[in-house]
Protein backbone atom coordinates (compact mmCIF):
# COMPACT_ATOMS: atom_id res chain seq x y z
CA UNK A 1 0.00 0.00 0.00
CA UNK A 2 1.25 3.33 -1.13
CA UNK A 3 1.00 7.03 0.98
CA UNK A 4 -1.34 7.87 -1.59
CA UNK A 5 -3.75 4.69 -1.09
CA UNK A 6 -3.51 5.19 2.84
CA UNK A 7 -3.96 8.62 2.73
CA UNK A 8 -7.28 8.21 0.78
CA UNK A 9 -8.28 5.34 2.94
CA UNK A 10 -7.43 7.68 6.21
CA UNK A 11 -9.87 10.44 4.77
CA UNK A 12 -12.49 8.19 3.59
CA UNK A 13 -13.00 6.86 7.62
CA UNK A 14 -12.85 10.59 8.67
CA UNK A 15 -15.22 11.64 6.46
CA UNK A 16 -17.28 8.50 7.40
CA UNK A 17 -16.84 9.53 10.77
CA UNK A 18 -18.03 13.41 10.21
CA UNK A 19 -21.26 11.99 8.34
CA UNK A 20 -21.82 9.31 11.04
CA UNK A 21 -21.60 12.08 13.69
CA UNK A 22 -23.72 14.17 11.87
CA UNK A 23 -26.48 11.66 10.98
CA UNK A 24 -26.49 10.40 14.64
CA UNK A 25 -27.00 13.97 15.75
CA UNK A 26 -29.57 14.94 13.18
CA UNK A 27 -31.71 12.02 13.56
CA UNK A 28 -32.80 9.36 10.83
CA UNK A 29 -35.57 11.48 9.98
CA UNK A 30 -33.78 13.92 8.01
CA UNK A 31 -32.92 12.40 4.27
CA UNK A 32 -29.84 14.38 3.68
CA UNK A 33 -28.10 12.40 6.15
CA UNK A 34 -29.23 8.99 5.11
CA UNK A 35 -27.75 10.66 1.56
CA UNK A 36 -24.52 11.43 3.00
CA UNK A 37 -24.31 7.83 4.93
CA UNK A 38 -25.60 6.00 1.46
CA UNK A 39 -22.30 7.85 -0.71
CA UNK A 40 -20.27 7.33 2.14
CA UNK A 41 -20.88 3.46 1.95
CA UNK A 42 -20.58 3.53 -2.16
CA UNK A 43 -17.24 5.63 -1.84
CA UNK A 44 -16.20 3.14 1.17
CA UNK A 45 -16.87 0.35 -1.49
CA UNK A 46 -15.58 1.24 -4.16
CA UNK A 47 -11.92 1.97 -1.92
CA UNK A 48 -12.50 -1.42 -0.29
CA UNK A 49 -12.76 -2.60 -3.64
CA UNK A 50 -9.71 -1.26 -5.60
CA UNK A 51 -7.77 -2.14 -2.65
CA UNK A 52 -8.34 -5.73 -2.30
CA UNK A 53 -8.18 -6.00 -6.27
CA UNK A 54 -4.61 -4.14 -5.52
CA UNK A 55 -3.54 -6.43 -2.30
CA UNK A 56 -4.46 -9.78 -4.63
CA UNK A 57 -2.47 -8.51 -7.48
CA UNK A 58 0.67 -7.69 -5.46
CA UNK A 59 0.05 -11.28 -3.36
CA UNK A 60 -0.02 -12.62 -6.95
CA UNK A 61 3.08 -11.71 -8.33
Amino acid sequence: MNKRQFLCFVCTLLLGLVCFCLFMQSGPSTSWAIVAMIAFLIVLGIIVYYFLNWSIKAWLE
